[in-house]
């Protein structure tokens, strides 16, 4: 009985170990490889999508300065919702330094590009005299 509960322990530690060396290695994942590509030749709504990954820690280590990063260049690029998400940034202080007059500037061209939550966030932005 004894040599067994051994056994039982010098697997699971074994299988700690695996487990531990396999999670330190951070392999990328295939979808976020994928987005990261297309992103790289400017699709924006794999821009928008590796952003959404950054933001949350989904597939990818919490990084909101990332994500601010991706968003970003979806708005340079004419995208409504990386333009919203990035006003979204600014508004709430998640990855650049809490500014409303840049999120309502965000929001306003996100709704020029006819993105309407940019336009909604606009006007929330104005009702509560903020930007």
């Amino acid at each position: 009985m004894k040599k067994i509960f051994l056994a039982l322990i010098a697997t699971a530690t074994l299988s700690l170990a695996e487990a531990t060396a396999l999670s330190s290695t951070e392999q990328e994942d295939p979808g976020i490889s994928k987005l990261r590509s297309k992103c790289d030749n400017n699709n924006t709504l794999a821009c928008v999508n590796l952003a959404m990954a950054y933001y949350s820690g989904d597939g990818v280590k919490q990084d909101y300065e990332k994500a601010k990063e991706l968003n970003s260049k979806a708005c340079n690029l004419g995208d409504g919702w990386g333009c919203t998400t990035l006003g979204a940034s600014y508004e709430y202080g998640k990855g650049a330094e809490q500014d409303y007059k840049k999120a309502s500037e965000l929001y306003s061209k996100a709704c020029n590009l006819g993105y309407g939550i940019g336009c909604t966030n606009l006007g929330i932005l104005y009702e509560h005299g903020k930007g």
